[in-house]
């Protein structure tokens, strides 16, 4: 009896060793608080559906219609599929096989008149003992993987949003760029109208008619490249929601008919939660981690059993017969001595693996870090650009007005005139920019801070079908 249980508790104790350290998350300093970004009374933090923030219907409805047709989406939960597979596979080995085989065939001895029947049927099973967890590591390593899969699916679902919204904004900028540029051409014309009845009065020479002209032909070759901007925006539109481009549009509402929203970046540390990418990149750290464990597990005896039960007889009448009945039960282990290294080799490889996941799961959140950052200064100091660029078209509209008035009363050659324009110009069409890239920085900041998390389900996720 005690040496009995002085094995059992050996036994135990290298089950103890094989089971390697749990997982820990790497230790990773974040700042308190960022750096950019003043406090908006306005501002709310990104909920699930944070593009609603933007008050667009038609947004809504597009992003709605990617969601259930983009080809890309269906892709991730494929993956997620195939990893829930494998997972059932890894999750196999840990319970008994069993399977039943068997035969009937006539045979005939020498000096018999009548063949006989020959019936061989025997019913199986097989299992592991899976004392040092290397079956339950590569179980639980292929649950991480489907963790992983889920939280991929995560962010090609946040990027297939804001690739949306980035796409629909553009379309929109693109017509109100092809407004104002055609309304801009409309006052030239006028202008050299005017223009044109003074020269053929004799008070100015042909030297301002060409400026003017110029002027025109300048502003009607910036339309082109905006119309096929703005194609380019509403083909990748359509591709995004799963269509073809050819006959697919998007209303004609103009850019600030959406609300810009206010939005709340939280604190730093939040990131490890929120951005699907980095929790991604922890769950392939935790798988690895636990290949490591059940790489370790080679180094310790395979200890198999096995139980066969059966029936052997040479006739059909006799197959139920006690005497037919036959069974086994074995076990048996298989223990490496000398394998040239390559269980060790295995787990040096599970270990640098781990090693490389760690650095990626670290980047993963110096990204993030950098993005928040960015995305907060950009919609701080676009706001401030904007107020300033407002400004800019307000003085340069007066300016121009005040060169109209005085060229007309004689005070200034139209070279003023000329010159005013080509700023109203100017400054009307980066203002145009600044609002697109305001927008922008917008949908980048929700990216950044993870799009409004919603927690996926965990390990039960393995058995179930993505959605």
């Amino acid at each position: 009896m005690r040496a009995q249980l002085a094995g059992l508790t050996f036994i135990a104790l290298l089950s103890a060793c094989a089971a390697g350290p749990a997982y820990q998350r790497p230790a990773v300093t974040l700042p308190a608080q960022w750096q950019s970004g003043v406090a908006d009374p306005l501002a709310t933090p990104a909920s699930v559906q944070w593009w609603r923030r933007f008050n667009s219907a038609e947004l809504e409805q597009l992003i709605g219609t990617a969601l259930e047709n983009n080809r890309d989406l269906k892709a991730a939960a494929s993956r997620i599929a195939q990893a829930r597979a494998l997972g059932q596979l890894a999750g196999a080995n840990r319970l008994p096989e069993v399977a039943v085989q068997g035969d009937i065939a006539r045979a005939r001895r020498a000096g018999d008149s009548t063949p006989s029947t020959v019936i061989n049927a025997e019913i199986g099973a097989r299992f592991e003992l899976d004392l040092w967890g290397k079956n339950r590591q590569a179980h639980e390593a292929a649950l991480s993987r489907v963790q992983g899969s889920i939280y991929a699916q995560q962010f090609v679902k946040l990027t297939l949003q804001a690739d949306v919204s980035s796409a629909y904004f553009q379309a929109l900028s693109a017509r109100d760029r092809l407004t104002l540029a055609r309304s801009n051409l409309i006052n030239a014309e006028s202008l050299l109208e005017l223009l044109q009845v003074q020269f053929r009065a004799g008070a100015i020479s042909a030297l301002e008619i060409e400026r003017q002209q110029g002027l025109i032909a300048s502003v009607r070759a910036s339309i082109p490249p905006i119309e096929l901007e703005r194609q380019g925006a509403v083909g990748a539109l359509a591709v995004l929601l799963g269509r073809a481009p050819q006959g697919f549009s998007v209303s004609t509402d103009p850019l600030a008919s959406v609300q810009l929203p206010g939005i709340a970046a939280g604190l730093p540390s939040e990131l490890l939660e929120r951005r699907s990418d980095i929790r991604q990149a922890e769950a392939n750290l935790i798988a690895a981690n636990a290949d490591i464990n059940a790489a370790r597990a080679a180094f310790f005896p395979s200890i198999r059993l096995t139980a066969v039960a059966g029936v052997a007889s040479d006739a059909l009448t006799s197959a139920l017969n006690g005497g037919s009945l036959v069974y086994l039960i074995a076990a048996g282990f298989t223990a490496p001595i000398f394998d040239n290294g390559r269980v060790q080799g295995g787990v040096d490889l599970a270990q640098a693996r781990q090693d490389e996941l760690v650095h990626i799961y670290q980047q993963s959140i110096l990204v993030a870090l950098r993005e928040v950052e960015d995305g907060l200064a950009a919609m701080q100091h676009l706001a401030e650009q904007t107020e300033h660029q407002q400004q800019l078209i307000a003085h340069s509209q007066s300016a121009l007005q005040m060169a109209e008035l005085r060229y007309r009363n004689g005070a200034v050659d139209f070279t003023t005139v000329l010159g005013a324009q080509r700023v109203l110009l100017a400054a009307q069409t980066a203002q145009e920019q600044i609002t697109l890239s305001r927008y922008t920085a917008a949908i980048g900041l929700y990216r950044a801070l993870g799009g409004g998390w919603e927690e996926p389900p965990q390990r039960s996720a393995a058995t179930r079908s993505p959605q």
